[in-house]
């Protein structure tokens, strides 16, 4: 960046931090797509989510290499929350937080996206994943919601999570839609407001994957929010960060706007 430091371009925060996190999505990649990967992002990426199929049908030294890879480029990797769920539901829960740090994991989701937790056992599976070596990122919301969220609960329940020792809360994407989507009025999407002054947005990473959700959160929040773990890396490259850094087709290039209206307010 040094030879465009005249440009005085916007400057995203660096690594390690606690907000502006992106969390992109490791599908099943080979070796050689891992390390392109840490090559062209290493310094946009703090977690990567490896999809539980990857975890337990592909070659067991893959997975291995990557997780080692991904840490030695300060990217987190972690598996996706279906894989705790899987854990629970055999009554495997602590093998399964065994073996996961055997393989290197250094974090890892929780959800209860399918199974049904109340508080108190949501708080004690973080705790025990805690015990065993790895930060969790616990995922707030089922999958298939028939309404919005009440903020009220919701503030509850995540309070509780981020003081059972949960690192960060990921609002489910589900969540998202329900509120942000096209069809929703704004007490919809005043939810989300309420919801990041209630927790505090810091605590907070949403799974937004549309651009239109992306979208209007960064003009909500600012570029510093989190965002992931469903994010392709392309798509992070592509579209998120030059829209985090107002250079963006997608935002309306807000940098040059902004550039233009100061131009024109000197002469």
């Amino acid at each position: 960046m040094q030879r465009w430091d005249f440009l005085r371009l916007p400057q995203r925060s660096r690594k390690p931090r606690s907000t502006g996190i992106t969390i992109a999505r490791d599908w099943g990649f080979g070796r050689r797509q891992a390390e392109d990967v840490c090559e062209a992002l290493g310094e946009l990426l703090d977690y990567i989510k490896i999809r539980h199929w990857a975890l337990w049908y592909q070659d067991e030294d893959l997975n291995r290499a990557k997780i080692h890879l991904y840490r030695a480029h300060d990217i987190k990797p972690f598996p996706g929350g279906i894989v705790f769920e899987v854990g629970y539901l055999r009554g495997e829960l602590a093998q399964t937080y065994r073996t996961l740090v055997d393989l290197g994991f250094p974090a890892i989701e929780i959800s209860d996206n399918i199974v049904e937790l109340t508080l108190g056992e949501k708080q004690r599976v973080v705790a025990q994943a805690i015990e065993a070596g790895l930060e969790v990122l616990f995922e707030y919301g089922k999958k298939y919601p028939a309404e919005a969220f009440d903020v009220a609960d919701a503030a509850t329940e995540i309070r509780g999570l981020l003081a059972a020792g949960a690192a960060k809360v990921i609002l489910e994407r589900s969540q998202l839609d329900v509120t942000l989507g096209p069809h929703c009025a704004g007490s919809e999407r005043q939810r989300i407001i309420d919801l990041a002054n209630a927790v505090g947005l810091a605590s907070l990473i949403f799974e937004a994957e549309t651009v239109e959700h992306q979208l209007w959160l960064i003009r909500t929040f600012g570029p510093e929010i989190n965002f992931g773990p469903n994010i392709a890396p392309e798509h992070v490259a592509f579209r998120l960060e030059p829209a985090r850094c107002g250079l963006g087709r997608d935002e309306g290039y807000s940098l040059l706007q902004r550039l233009g209206a100061s131009a024109q307010a000197e002469r």
